[in-house]
């Protein structure tokens, strides 16, 4: 049950964060527009397609790219815990770049280990942070 709940509420987001204008691009294998749904579909029969949501802030440079990742952490901090490693029943986020450093040329990006937390109480928090973003 755990499983599917994470699952839901990670397809939930990613389909907020999909339409979201200031989101340039969501890597979740549920959604029809990542490169391997079919083959996910085929792996998970139905049962959901894991709890890892990928997202990559737009910006008109990597220095804003970076600095609108950033206050998207800072909002949603209270909230949603900023942690190294990304395993726990609840959600939490992970910057790609200050963690892989130079092996990661892409600042903006953020992976999203989505929790059993309420779905609409996340969207919210996530919602609230992205409006926020100059």
């Amino acid at each position: 049950m755990r499983f599917e709940r994470h699952c839901l509420n990670a397809s939930a987001i990613a389909n907020f964060l999909n339409s979201h204008p200031i989101i340039e691009k969501v890597l979740y294998p549920g959604l029809e527009s990542h490169p391997t749904h079919n083959e996910a579909s085929k792996l998970f029969k139905g049962k959901g397609f894991g709890a890892m949501v990928t997202f990559d802030i737009k910006g008109s440079s990597i220095a804003e790219k970076a600095q609108r990742c950033n206050q998207f952490i800072q909002q949603v901090a209270d909230s949603i815990p900023l942690v190294p490693t990304l395993g726990d029943a609840d959600t939490i986020l992970m910057p790609v770049e200050p963690v892989w450093g130079d092996k990661y040329p892409f600042p903006g990006m953020i992976r999203l280990s989505v929790g059993i937390e309420d779905k609409e109480e996340l969207i919210n928090v996530i919602g609230k942070a992205l409006n926020s973003i100059r």
